[in-house]
């Protein structure tokens, strides 16, 4: 079965974006699981999108703000359960008192 264009276009995009992607993922989560998970978040966007951004000339630019914005989101959730793990600790001690 011979692959279509946009596939082709995908997969190459894919390749050549991956692991430069992870590289700069992970200056932001640090942890290199994160950043593939975050990653396959961003090429499955890219795949439901397919039609439409692969005629847009700067796909590397799309590719890095959109991993760029993950990696935001991943930090601001994980703040969010920090803080509300250190009100239940709170709450915890003064029902203790």
């Amino acid at each position: 079965m011979e692959k279509t264009h946009i596939e082709q276009q995908f997969n190459k995009a894919y390749l050549e974006n991956f692991s430069r992607l992870k590289r700069f993922a992970c200056e932001y989560v640090v942890s290199p699981a994160d950043a593939e998970n975050i990653l396959h978040d961003v090429f499955l966007m890219l795949w439901e999108r397919r039609f439409e951004l692969f005629t847009d000339e700067d796909l590397t630019g799309y590719l890095l703000v959109s991993t760029r914005n993950k990696c935001i989101d991943l930090i601001r959730k994980r703040m969010r359960e920090l803080e509300a793990g250190k009100e239940l600790q709170e709450e915890y001690f003064i029902t203790l008192k």
